[in-house]
């Protein structure tokens, strides 16, 4: 049975672990959809490790909460909140900041390789720090929907 975390939790353990909680988190949500529906509906969590297989697997995993659910957990749903928490909010402003460089023809100043790597670091940092708020925004979505459902409804 999945012990259900806290929103509070949810995003506390996202933002200290970098967004890591979020592969812990879907390992045993993905366990207890498995053992729920006593079959294999959703695959190794490996697959989120893999881009663009991260999607596919979160379909599979939308459309068998979907199924443990009895259909009120919307598939379509859960997958559009991962998409919009991980895609349209982390990558995009971590790829603005990262390409924005001022232009050489107003700037006379040429930056060491340290405050290059120093900037770089920062962007890549608060970039993640952005993804993992994606991640716990999708994560406390997902665990409000099956934290609404009635216990006999659950499945598990």
């Amino acid at each position: 049975m999945l012990n259900q975390p806290s929103k509070s939790k949810i995003w506390l353990l996202s933002l200290l672990t970098l967004g890591l909680y979020f592969f812990y988190w879907c390992s045993r949500s993905r366990a207890d959809i498995n053992s729920s529906a006593k079959q294999p509906l959703v695959p190794s969590c490996w697959y989120l490790v893999v881009p663009g297989l991260n999607y596919f697997w979160m379909w599979l995993y939308a459309e068998a909460l979907q199924k443990v659910s009895y259909k009120r957990i919307k598939a379509s749903d859960v997958f559009l909140v991962y998409v919009i928490g991980t895609s349209l909010i982390g990558l995009p402003w971590t790829l603005s900041r990262g390409f924005s460089y001022p232009s050489s023809a107003t700037s006379t100043v040429h930056p060491t390789l340290h405050t290059v790597l120093l900037i770089i670091g920062i962007v890549v940092a608060v970039g993640t720090l952005v993804n993992a708020a994606g991640l716990a925004f999708f994560m406390s979505y997902t665990q409000g929907k099956i934290s609404a459902l009635p216990q006999t409804k659950r499945g598990w």
